[in-house]
């Protein structure tokens, strides 16, 4: 059996307002997940260690050869 035009369009209706409220919640865990700030206030010590660590590789990475020459002038 055919569906008609006006149960069509109600689904079509009932469709777009589902996925409106599927896109406002989606946002939203966009959102959630991209603020840092919020992630400092759930977690700190968290946040400290990855600082922590971030900073320590960050050093390593940019010493690089600068550190060395430190070791051949005391040989």
């Amino acid at each position: 059996m055919a569906e008609k035009p006006s149960q069509i369009e109600r689904e079509i209706e009932q469709t777009r307002a589902e996925l409106s409220v599927h896109l406002h919640e989606l946002e939203y865990k966009v959102r959630d997940l991209t603020d840092w700030r919020q992630s400092v206030r759930k977690k700190p010590f968290t946040m400290i260690g990855l600082a922590f660590g971030g900073g320590f590789l960050l050093g390593a990475a940019l010493s690089g050869r600068n550190g060395r020459w430190h070791e051949r002038g005391a040989q």
